[in-house]
């Protein structure tokens, strides 16, 4: 897993009815930001997904594990593609949403910089 930059701005958790456990501190790094906005996701929507415990693409396994963590705090994960908007072909991202055991942070990045080719 990456480490996030230090310069990682850090935002307030949205607060939303379905929240099963505490997001603490955003943390998340400008290139997540420029993903975000070149596939027209927005930030509190992908927080919201996983507070409420929607792991989207999280393999059956780490689905397991995260509903384990629920019960005995330890880290969460959930991961998201995210896909270019408007571009041609279509080129997708991976989004990492991670909280740490403690539920102190929050941190959103990406498996990697780059963008790929959507298989046809």
């Amino acid at each position: 897993m990456q480490n996030v930059p230090s310069t990682s701005p850090s935002l307030a958790a949205p607060a939303t009815s379905d929240q099963r456990f505490e997001l603490g501190s955003i943390i998340v790094t400008p290139e997540v930001l420029q993903a975000l906005r070149r596939s027209a996701v927005d930030l509190n929507a992908v927080l919201e997904r996983h507070a409420a415990c929607d792991w989207s693409a999280l393999h059956s396994l780490d689905r397991e594990r995260n509903e384990r963590a629920l019960q005995s705090g330890g880290r969460l994960i959930s991961i998201f593609t995210l896909f270019s908007e408007h571009e041609e072909p279509t080129l997708y991202q991976t989004l990492w949403v991670v909280t740490s055991e403690d539920r102190l942070f929050t941190t959103l990045l990406l498996q990697d910089d780059n963008w790929r080719e959507m298989p046809r």
